[in-house]
C-alpha cells in the first residue's frame, strides 16, 4: 500500500519542519499530508490533525504564523483539489459508490 510510506514521509517532514521552522518545510509537510487523503479517504482525520497542529504551534508562538498558514493552506489545497478531481471522475462514471480516493 502506498499509504504507509507516504505516512512515514509525512512524519519525517514534520520532524524536519520542527527542526528548521522554514516555510519550505511547512509547505512540503502540508502537501504530503494532504496527499494522504488523495491516496485513501480514511486519512481525513490526519489532515485535521496536521493543519491543526501547525496552527497550534503558531498560536503558542513556537512556530511562525506565516509558515503555519502556508502549511495549513497546502493541506486544504490538496484536499480541495482531490475532492474536485473525484467529483469529476464520479461524473464521468470512473469512480464508483461514493469513493473519494483518486488512486
Amino acid at each position: 500500500s502506498l499509504y504507509i510510506p507516504v505516512y512515514a514521509l509525512t512524519v519525517l517532514l514534520l520532524g524536519r519542519y520542527l527542526r528548521s521552522r522554514s516555510g519550505r518545510d511547512a509547505l512540503l509537510f502540508g502537501l504530503v499530508a494532504g496527499l494522504l487523503y488523495t491516496i485513501h479517504p480514511r486519512a481525513l482525520p490526519v489532515l485535521v490533525v496536521a493543519g491543526g497542529y501547525l496552527l497550534l504551534l503558531a498560536l503558542i508562538g513556537s512556530a511562525g504564523k506565516r509558515q503555519a498558514l502556508l502549511g495549513s493552506a497546502a493541506v486544504a489545497l490538496v484536499f480541495g483539489l482531490t475532492r474536485i478531481g473525484n467529483q469529476y471522475l464520479e461524473g464521468v462514471g470512473w469512480a464508483g459508490a461514493g469513493e473519494f480516493s483518486a488512486v
